[in-house]
């Protein structure tokens, strides 16, 4: 067995931690479909991971981490490559924690401590990140939406609302929008964090069913959030970084719901996409990245 992993899954709220980890236990667990990394023998610690994934499988919001719980999960898992036992500590953490790690410039203890000797780290992105975030420019907002293959009926609305009729707020860090906090979640990682290696991290742009044009993960997280983008290709030396797109749901479960339902294996509703546009259902690809299982 391998010296134990420590796995960070790191997110603001909202950003699909709890669903990936839902959807990765059922995948892992019940070896429907063929899959990077398994279970070999009944995990001791499944309580909160089986009512997460009963959830999941019946339809329902997962829900979010309340900011007082914090689930420590260890996972014993097999790499299906070189038959190597993984011993992982994959911990799912309130996205209200990181937000307040911001605005308030602490941490836990307990975090700290995970990234000081972590080894890799999933960074989760929903795909519906608020519009505060797109890089308008000044003479053709329209255009630039146009060019991202994001633009909405909506967006013309939210542009007058916003630079228009819309009085001047005072600032709080609240209102910085996402990709400023998660560069600086990043940034206070790599402060933490002790390592010999790289910290990897596998950027997870969580549901990707959401994104309705033929675009890359890399190429969505560029123009949508392109400080985040410029930040981790600027430091990719000390953080080698892969984006995936993942939709641990499969679709929406009001609007899409009789197709999910018409589904015989529940894994193959989730999608994961990398940068070649190539398809799987197998959720294990972006932890198999960070636990180095890839070379």
């Amino acid at each position: 067995m391998s010296a134990a992993s420590r796995c960070l899954m790191v997110g603001l709220q909202g950003s699909g931690k709890t669903s990936y980890l839902a959807a990765l236990w059922h995948v892992v667990e019940a070896q429907e479909l063929p899959a990077s990394l398994s279970i070999p023998a009944l995990q001791p610690d499944r309580e909160y991971l089986n009512r997460i994934r009963d959830r999941w499988l019946s339809f329902q919001e997962v829900g979010r981490t309340p900011l007082a719980a914090d689930h420590p999960i260890s996972l014993v898992l097999r790499d299906s490559k070189s038959g190597d036992l993984v011993d992982l500590s994959l911990p799912d953490v309130s996205g209200e924690s990181f937000r307040l790690q911001w605005a308030m410039r602490r941490a836990t203890l307990a975090y700290a401590e995970r990234t000081r000797f972590a080894t890799g780290m999933l960074l989760f992105l929903h795909s519906s990140v608020r519009r505060s975030d797109m890089p308008w420019n000044i003479q053709g907002s329209d255009e630039a939406a146009s060019v991202e293959g994001l633009r909405t009926s909506g967006a013309q609305e939210f542009r007058s609302a916003t630079v228009m009729n819309e009085k001047p707020r005072q600032w709080s860090a609240e209102l910085a929008p996402t990709q400023v906090q998660v560069v600086d979640i990043l940034q206070f990682a790599n402060h933490l964090y002790e390592g010999e290696a790289p910290l990897r991290i596998a950027v997870v742009i969580s549901a990707w069913d959401l994104i309705k044009v033929r675009l890359s993960p890399s190429a969505w997280l560029e123009r949508r959030l392109p400080l985040l983008s410029q930040f981790l290709r600027g430091n990719e030396r000390i953080m080698p970084f892969r984006v995936f797109g993942v939709s641990a749901l499969g679709g929406d479960l009001k609007a899409d719901l009789p197709k999910l339902q018409a589904e015989p294996l529940p894994t193959q509703r989730i999608q994961v996409i990398d940068d070649a546009l190539a398809i799987s259902h197998d959720l294990t690809r972006p932890l198999r990245f960070v636990l180095h299982l890839d070379l």
